[in-house]
């Protein structure tokens, strides 16, 4: 984390189940239909589930380098929130994910719906960007803020989070 800091590509993660519920659905169509994607890097899907070969077709058609990587070991997970900038987590309904907190200790920043106990940890735009209703117009404009970060605004959510993990 310590060495972490956002260039001129910004590469994205999600960790869990591939499904409508945790926000597969909403993160794909705005992958799609973002309109400035000009410093987007890979977006990284880790995880499976019974829709992962729908969501494979319509990456296909998604001007975007998207990975499937599947089920992962912890060691491999680690790997991906190293490179990734940010988390995303666009659920329906959650209690406190882990994987937030995993992905905020490796450098991630978080964008997540602002369901359930989130809200209490993650402050919009303080240390990550809380999404109000799970829509593709909140994740995009989501999206679209966190790639505009400058340097000194993504090592502030970076040094925030590193104090806010050690609870987790």
């Amino acid at each position: 984390v310590h060495n972490k800091t956002i260039g001129s590509i910004i590469n994205f993660c999600f960790v869990g189940a591939l499904n409508e519920s945790k926000g597969v659905d909403l993160i794909l169509k705005v992958l799609e239909d973002l309109s400035n994607k000009k410093r987007l890097g890979t977006f990284y899907f880790v995880g499976g589930g019974n829709d992962l070969i729908k969501y494979k077709e319509i990456a296909k058609k998604i001007d975007v380098d998207i990975q499937f990587i599947g089920y992962q070991s912890k060691i491999k997970i680690i790997e991906i929130y190293k490179i990734c900038h940010f988390i995303v987590l666009p659920s329906k309904a959650e209690g406190f994910p882990k994987v937030i907190s995993e992905g905020m200790n490796f450098g991630c920043v978080p964008i997540v719906s602002k369901i359930s106990a989130i809200g209490q940890y993650i402050k919009h735009k303080k240390n990550g960007f809380l999404i109000d209703k799970a829509d593709v117009n909140n994740l995009n404009v989501s999206i679209l803020d966190a790639m505009k970060l400058s340097v000194n605004n993504y090592r502030e959510m970076l040094e925030y989070n590193s104090e806010l993990t050690s609870i987790f």
